[in-house]
């Protein structure tokens, strides 16, 4: 056997895809070999984070790949010229991501559709733009005798926006070409510097933001369906939502601590002089204040891509600890007597209000030798971010680097759940808000962070 037919026979058996002409349709059927010639090679390659066993991963962003085939003046591809299989980091810097195909027709013009995905996040069976790596090429033409290699490229930075179409599609790059270098936002960036006695160093990474389950809900008001990627700088946090002892050594100026009824039906923690609540989160605390006093520490207000990074583990899962639900022991919610059996389910167990910190038992998140608590629930947390719905200009779709809302209007974002919500509320990508103007509620508190580059 010649160098040239190995070659090809080694092709089409790396990846297990390969597609070969049959009779009536160009490029029907599969099999485990090739022709020794006249014969196209599509290599596929990305920077994107997929799955993999290496200690060094940053996590998966995408697990799925889909190879369709669409022939001249078809709309769609034919029978047997598809392929989807799953993908790992391995797959791609072994360059065993390439798919072999033996066109009937010698002249090229079939088009080539590659799409990198989430293969939870499918609708109707396909891959969604706005979750999705899409590129479209079309083939050149292929000689009888040869092998002719093209390379398809999938970069995060087009994430959501398709390159080429089926009625306009983009050339094929000739070539094998060269390993793409791994995307830089998505791998781990260590804090520069060191966290006071109350932070933790968050790692710089990518995560999905949002998460198309919440549009499957029971709280139809729930915002936060839509996944976009989003970049972080590393930066510090707050271990625990600021505390009623912390909150009044501030001494912020300006009459009283906090600007709540301290008698709110109980709810409210504050206290001008040391009581039993120390050691909860404070409550009744506008944003405002809340933004004075993480100002004062040289801090800012925690922002929703940072909170929400956090609250799914840095890997975009339900729940800080990850994706079964919550019990009355796990984070600190349904604890309100006076709401529906839903926000009153854990009352008999677990009492009600707020808890002092770290309550939850599984509400935690360990990072290096600190642990983050409460991001579950506890107390709901003001964010730094104006309210802007999902769909807003805001967000969008694609890659945000380091995202704050600033839309105009008189309404703040809010994240967590609460001891005075239900569990849906404790999931990391649910978003809710609340005017500014209001008076401050029982059950929502706040935290503080910094970067860390």
């Amino acid at each position: 056997m010649s160098i040239r037919a190995r070659r090809a026979e080694l092709l089409a058996l790396s990846t297990g895809v390969a597609l070969v002409a049959g009779s009536g349709a160009v490029m029907q059927g599969c099999a485990s070999t090739l022709p020794p010639e006249g014969q196209l090679v599509v290599h596929v390659d990305t920077d994107a984070p997929l799955p993999s066993s290496a200690r060094d991963a940053a996590p998966a962003l995408f697990d799925r790949l889909r190879i369709d085939i669409v022939a001249p003046g078809e709309a769609s591809p034919c029978v047997g010229c598809s392929r989807e299989v799953p993908v790992t980091r391995e797959l791609f810097a072994e360059r065993r991501a390439s798919l072999g195909l033996a066109p009937s027709s010698r002249s090229g013009g079939h088009r080539v559709r590659v799409r990198l995905y989430r293969g939870a996040w499918l609708v109707n069976g396909e891959p969604s733009v706005e979750t999705s790596l899409e590129t479209v090429v079309v083939t050149p033409a292929v000689p009888a005798e040869g092998i002719v290699d093209v390379t398809v490229r999938l970069r995060m930075d087009d994430v959501g926006r398709p390159q080429g179409s089926l009625d306009a599609p983009l050339a094929a790059e000739p070539g094998s070409g060269s390993k793409m270098a791994r995307w830089a936002p998505a791998e781990r960036a260590p804090c520069v510097g060191e966290p006071d006695a109350d932070e933790a160093c968050v790692p710089g990474g990518a995560f999905w933001m949002g998460d198309p389950a919440i549009a499957t809900l029971t709280a139809s008001e729930l915002d936060g369906d839509l996944p976009r990627v989003v970049a972080l700088s590393p930066f510090f946090v707050d271990v625990r939502e600021v505390s009623v002892a912390a909150f009044r050594k501030a001494a912020l100026p300006g009459a009283g601590g906090a600007d709540g009824d301290p008698a709110e039906g109980g709810t409210c923690t504050f206290t001008s002089t040391p009581g039993p609540n120390e050691e909860r989160p404070v409550t009744c605390v506008s944003f405002a204040r809340a933004k004075e006093y993480c100002a004062a520490l040289g801090k800012e207000v925690l922002s929703e891509a940072r909170f929400e990074y956090l609250a799914g583990g840095l890997a975009s899962r339900a729940y800080v600890w990850g994706t079964d639900d919550p019990g009355c022991g796990d984070a600190v919610y349904g604890r309100d007597p006076r709401g529906t059996e839903r926000t009153k389910v854990c009352v008999k167990t677990h009492g009600t209000g707020p808890a002092p910190s770290g309550s939850g038992a599984r509400d935690r998140l360990l990072l290096g030798d600190r642990e983050v608590v409460d991001l579950a629930g506890n107390v709901g947390e003001w964010m730094q971010d104006a309210w802007a719905p999902q769909t807003s200009r805001c967000w969008g779709t694609g890659v945000l680097h380091d995202p704050v809302c600033t839309a105009p209007g008189n309404e703040q974002s809010v994240r967590g759940g609460s001891w005075a919500l239900f569990d849906i509320l404790c999931r990391a990508q649910t978003r809710t808000k609340l005017v500014r103007a209001v008076r401050p509620s029982g059950d929502i508190g706040f935290r503080c962070a910094r970067p860390a580059r």
